[in-house]
């Protein structure tokens, strides 16, 4: 029996960055709130602060993310019109 080749999602590569920042910004925000009760009062959570600070990069990533798929898809056009592979 012959081996499927397997194929490769384009989108989830493109965004895997975005995911990444998004898992990890998730997760410390909600670490750093299960450890809220074991800080000191009156101190800053760091790990919430990281989750908030890694949030806002989380939609940069995404758009790059898109921009890039965006662009490999236009190259496959283009080269598909010319007459390429």
């Amino acid at each position: 029996m012959a081996k499927k080749k397997k194929r490769k999602n384009e989108v989830l590569e493109s965004f895997s960055p975005a995911f990444g920042l998004a898992g990890v910004s998730l997760g410390s925000s909600v670490l750093g709130g299960a450890m809220q009760s074991h800080l000191p009062a009156g101190m800053t959570n760091p790990l919430t602060t990281t989750g908030r600070v890694t949030g806002t990069f989380v939609g940069p990533m995404v758009t790059l993310g898109a921009f890039g798929f965006v662009t490999k898809q236009l190259k496959k056009t283009e080269k598909k019109m010319k007459g390429g592979k």
